[in-house]
């Protein structure tokens, strides 16, 4: 009699970890009106074995909190065991603190094995940078510019811009005004600071023949302006 015999075997590994959270930032240190992007890098095993390397159940979402209120949900899904992202708040969810505010995320894993938290602190910045006017000044060889040739003169643009931050401000100045041919924005080329910040648009042509109103503008890394 002839008897024959197969097995079958299959492998389970048991999911016992929590998810880490190597990186979580910021693009920014302070919050005012605009948007605050976040990145983030998780990381999931199942185990603690060399034999779990690579084995996890896979990772699921992101709690996202704001001075311990709940903010959103972050679902992602994923049977990877290492993602990484961005994900971004809204500003007026997070002005409402009157100095700092706390964001940290939770990961969770699908089976709801949570991470610690991991937090980042935003201060909070409602303050537009201002602009001394009576600074503005357009100088030719470190000299004030009074009078212009019919040919133009080559200047320096200079104005000093305060921003309680201390973070280097973005300064603008509607250049067209003094020369057709420059852009209605044109960025400064240099600030230097801090305290105030002195601003500086070099080696511009000045070609207007009448008196002109020059616009500067000014923001923050917070986009207050």
């Amino acid at each position: 009699t002839n008897v024959s015999q197969s097995t079958a075997s299959s492998e389970i590994t048991v999911d016992n970890q929590a998810p880490t959270i190597p990186s979580f930032g910021a693009t920014q240190t302070s919050v005012g009106i605009a948007n605050v992007s976040f990145s983030y890098s998780i990381s999931d095993t199942a185990c603690t074995d060399a034999t779990c390397s690579g084995k996890c159940s896979g990772i699921s979402y992101i709690d996202v909190y704001g001075n311990n209120v709940f903010l959103q949900k972050i679902s992602l899904n994923s049977s990877l065991c290492a993602v990484s992202g961005v994900f971004g708040i809204n500003s007026s969810q997070l002005t409402a603190a009157s100095s700092d505010v706390s964001v940290c995320i939770t990961a969770y894993d699908k089976f709801n094995f949570s991470s610690s938290a991991s937090c980042k602190t935003l201060s909070v910045d409602l303050s537009a940078p201002t602009i001394d006017a009576t600074s503005f000044a357009i100088k030719s060889n470190n000299v004030p510019i009074y009078y212009i040739p019919a040919a133009g003169i080559s200047a320096t643009i200079s104005v000093d811009v305060n921003d309680d931050s201390g973070s280097v401000p973005s300064v603008s100045a509607e250049l067209s005004k003094i020369n057709p041919s420059y852009a209605v924005s044109v960025p400064a080329d240099s600030c230097t600071g801090p305290g105030p910040f002195t601003c500086y648009w070099n080696s511009r042509i000045v070609t207007a023949n009448s008196t002109k109103v020059i616009n500067v503008t000014a923001a923050d890394s917070a986009g207050n302006k």
